[in-house]
């Protein structure tokens, strides 16, 4: 038990320079490249810190440890949008950008609600148990691809890389290596602890999934997401977030039915309604006045958030 605490905090640390160091060598990175910061917080930033999701949901789907695949990509984007968005918020508040409320949100949505059809075969003749297959995951992947090209094409240049040090090119590629590293250590020693911790205290796997390893694995999110605010970068730091939560219902999925079919387990349908409300709470803060997730969005965020983990316990 006192090795696990150990790990946890360590797996912080990590996280925590991790976090800094990527966001720095992305953003110097637009610059070198004349790519805006929405377009490195959705492409690069997002796909780096999914890795931690794509090792758990992997090695989870080959063990068949199903329940918590399936919990930590909808878990993880649930605590993408209502704690780490909700933390920002009330940190620093985040500016969505004109690009990411009409193009990005809406198409998280829809993916979210693809998602929670092809789970539930509706699309097909419904069999039992419902499965996602290696079918859906195909589909899955071949939409992340026209959604990488599609994103790099239709962004606009109208900020880039704004905030930070300018630093050389091989620098700036070798702080995103080093903050993917520590953002990825630091993760799965987080979880290693959380995961034994849990385990002495006899919660389930899907509770473990949807709380514990959905928070580990969201840890990098959270980390890049206020370090990213802090500095200036809101936007990406936005896109980091609804990136994330898009590679990770459409690649780290995808990657995982094509591996092996993962069975639906048709309760996990309350986690992707919630999935679809925090999306859809995503929309009209951006279609608000300001655009932005000020102090009470982010107490609003965390209210849903604490209200779901009471209903569910």
């Amino acid at each position: 038990m006192i090795l696990s605490v150990v790990y946890i905090i360590i797996g912080l640390i990590l996280l925590v320079f991790g976090g800094n160091w990527l966001e720095k060598g992305s953003v110097n990175l637009a610059r070198h490249f004349g790519v805006s910061n929405l377009v490195v917080g959705l492409v690069i930033t997002s796909l780096a810190t999914s890795s931690p999701e794509l090792f758990v949901n992997i090695t989870s789907a080959i063990n068949g440890h199903t329940d918590l695949a399936l919990a930590n990509v909808i878990g993880s984007n649930n605590v993408n949008i209502l704690i780490v968005l909700g933390i920002s918020g009330l940190i620093f508040p985040i500016t969505i950008d004109k690009t990411a409320r009409r193009r990005d949100l809406p198409l998280s949505l829809i993916f979210t609600l693809l998602l929670l059809l092809l789970a539930n075969d509706f699309f097909v003749a419904q069999q039992q148990p419902t499965l996602l297959s290696r079918f859906d995951g195909i589909i899955f992947l071949i939409i992340i691809v026209a959604y990488i090209i599609f994103t790099i094409k239709t962004t606009p240049d109208d900020n880039i890389g704004g905030g930070g040090a300018e630093i050389n090119i091989g620098r700036a590629i070798i702080l995103v290596v080093i903050g993917v590293a520590a953002l990825v250590g630091g993760s799965n020693l987080m979880l290693d602890g959380s995961i034994e911790v849990a385990s002495h205290l006899g919660v389930s796997e899907k509770i473990i999934g949807l709380t514990i390893v959905a928070v580990g694995t969201s840890l990098p999110e959270l980390a890049t997401s206020i370090i990213s605010s802090y500095h200036g970068n809101a936007d990406l730091a936005m896109g980091n977030i609804i990136g994330s939560n898009i590679y990770n219902i459409l690649l780290i999925l995808g990657i995982s039915c094509v591996a092996t079919p993962i069975e639906y387990n048709p309760s996990f349908n309350v986690e992707l309604l919630l999935l679809t409300l925090a999306t859809t709470l995503l929309m009209i803060f951006a279609s608000a006045r300001h655009h932005h997730i000020g102090r009470k969005q982010g107490v609003l965020l965390l209210a849903t958030y604490v209200a779901y983990i009471i209903y569910t316990i």
